[in-house]
């Protein structure tokens, strides 16, 4: 167990080196001499003395030197080195195909830094529609983005603040000054607001809502930071004067087919004539695209295939007769699957 202390220490601080050479030499060379006296340890069960001092100076020393270390890489001491830490470009490979959509959100995390610009923006619509990969698609290129994990019902505003600031200093239980300071440092450098990113899940029916309206309003009116919040649809249970809202409607079947990592698995449904049901069932939402995708690539034979399109067909026809939010929000989608459904029933058998 020592031992893989020892090693776990080695791989976290590897992994958190960054410029400072000397200091990574001197860990390193604390971490070879920890593994040696471990090694001595657990294979010779040495108990001299000698060897049990020896362990406890490299063991003294290398936590010294895994504090210092994290100190100068990893948590800068002023607020202009942790401004200048936050200010890294968001870079992934999301590529969205709601292109107007992408647009209202840059749109929104690029104005200007004015007193009555106070609004925070919500991204809204029934889940799995792709909202959450709109939203990244338009972050690309934008510094400075915090985001925290998802915001479950229920959740109060102090403790999604909490983590706002947690996120913001890279350390828990930070302190609402040193949020503060790191932020005006940061706006101050770069005549830019920092973006937060907050994503809030589906509420559960009879659940209460987490308080997000509260938060976003304090971190933008009080932190002067740009708030954009990726809502499920009943997340938020009522609104104020303070928020822009981007609705998202349901994907067309025309949007969908757009989406080149489905072609092979629609080219496939088109071939056994299941395309336009699939879709229909599908609902507008990619998501589920993407799980009928991963049902695919699990089958070996056609026979398996077709029983996974049964399957996931008389799945969303169920969630559409048995989920409220289903025969509310995506109603008129499944009547027309249930057309269809029974049109192909003989081909599903």
């Amino acid at each position: 167990m020592a031992f893989n202390k020892f090693q776990s220490a080695a791989i976290v601080l590897a992994k958190k080196a960054k410029n400072n050479s000397g200091i990574i030499i001197t860990t390193c060379s604390l971490l070879a001499g920890g593994f040696y006296y471990q090694h001595l340890r657990t294979e010779r069960e040495a108990s001299s003395e000698v060897n049990r001092i020896a362990l406890e100076s490299v063991n003294k020393q290398l936590e010294e030197a895994k504090k210092k270390f994290i100190k100068q890489n990893i948590g800068p001491a002023t607020p202009e080195e942790q401004a200048e830490r936050l200010f890294k470009k968001v870079n992934n490979s999301a590529q969205s195909i709601r292109a107007d959509d992408v647009d209202w959100i840059k749109r929104h995390l690029s104005r200007k830094i004015e007193p009555d610009n106070q609004f925070f923006g919500v991204v809204s619509g029934p889940r799995g529609i792709g909202k959450t990969y709109a939203i990244l698609t338009a972050l690309n290129g934008f510094p400075g983005v915090i985001k925290i994990l998802d915001v479950r019902h229920g959740t109060d505003k102090d403790v999604i603040l909490s983590r706002v600031f947690n996120k913001i200093c890279g350390e828990d239980n930070a302190s609402e000054d040193k949020t503060r300071k790191i932020i005006e440092a940061y706006r101050e450098k770069y005549n830019k607001r920092l973006i937060v990113v907050i994503p809030a899940d589906e509420r559960e029916i009879d659940a209460q809502p987490a308080l997000l309206t509260q938060a976003a309003r304090n971190l933008v009116e009080r932190f002067k930071v740009e708030v954009l919040i990726d809502a499920g649809e009943n997340a938020l249970t009522w609104l104020t004067e303070r928020e822009s809202i981007l609705y998202m409607e349901p994907m067309t079947d025309e949007m969908m087919c757009q989406i080149k990592e489905y072609e092979p698995l629609l080219d496939y449904l088109k071939s056994k004539g299941n395309k336009e049901v699939v879709l229909a069932a599908c609902a507008g939402r990619p998501l589920l695209l993407n799980n009928l995708a991963h049902l695919m690539n699990k089958c070996s034979n056609e026979e398996d295939k077709e029983k996974a399109v049964r399957k996931f067909v008389e799945n969303q026809l169920a969630e559409a007769h048995n989920s409220i939010m289903a025969l509310s929000v995506l109603g008129a989608p499944m009547k027309k699957v249930i057309i269809l459904y029974s049109n192909k029933i003989l081909f599903l058998k």
